[in-house]
């Protein structure tokens, strides 16, 4: 805090948001909250079978399409191959 007020003396009144964004960045940051990060985590899961299902029944490729976009709006990492993988899975059997 007191580097903080430093700089702000230095900077001068005329720029009032920077010495904020210095005050701010000098307070430790707070931990997310493991169980509101396990429930984003479960939620996501929950989505993404949602969304599986709905794929395995699609009867034309635009409501393939449409899921696929959706699927990437939850889980940017997730590919089309890793996605549909367990369905695949699932009709071998």
């Amino acid at each position: 805090m007191f580097i903080a007020f430093q700089v702000a003396l230095l900077l001068g009144p005329c720029q009032e948001q920077l010495r904020q964004a210095i005050i701010v960045r000098d307070q430790p940051m707070s931990t997310p909250s493991r169980r509101s990060e396990i429930r984003r985590r479960r939620t996501r899961t929950e989505k993404i079978s949602q969304l599986r299902k709905r794929y395995a029944v699609a009867k034309t490729d635009a409501e393939r399409t449409k899921l696929v976009d959706k699927l990437k709006k939850v889980s940017l990492g997730l590919t089309v191959e890793h996605f549909a993988k367990p369905l695949q899975a699932h009709k071998a059997h």
